[in-house]
């Protein structure tokens, strides 16, 4: 799966989450994101899953450009292209991780 960023921002309030941020993530390859604690690693994330939109700027993965998805759209999009596990509040924790990732 390609994903492409391009002048990516998101501010909460006042704060800057991401600022015109540009990379791209070739297909089948790995890669980590990593950073101090409100780098906007997080943020990130949650604008290629299609979680959530960007203030400025576009996200397209496979080519399907999703910033301009209406949320319906995204839902459908991430169902059927985007896994996402999230890190603390949304596993159930009787459940095996395999069993949380199927679920």
């Amino acid at each position: 799966m390609f994903v492409r960023i391009d002048d990516l921002t998101k501010s909460y309030g006042l704060t800057r989450a991401l600022d015109h941020c540009s990379l791209g993530f070739p297909d089948g390859q790995f890669t980590a994101i990593i950073g101090r604690s409100g780098s906007g690693k997080s943020t990130l994330l949650k604008m290629i899953a299609a979680l959530e939109k960007p203030d400025s700027g576009t996200v397209v993965v496979d080519n399907c450009n999703i910033t301009e998805l209406s949320e319906d759209e995204a839902a459908l999009f991430r169902a059927d292209h985007i896994g996402f596990v999230f890190q603390f509040f949304a596993l159930i924790s009787v459940c095996t991780i395999r069993e949380n990732l199927s679920l």
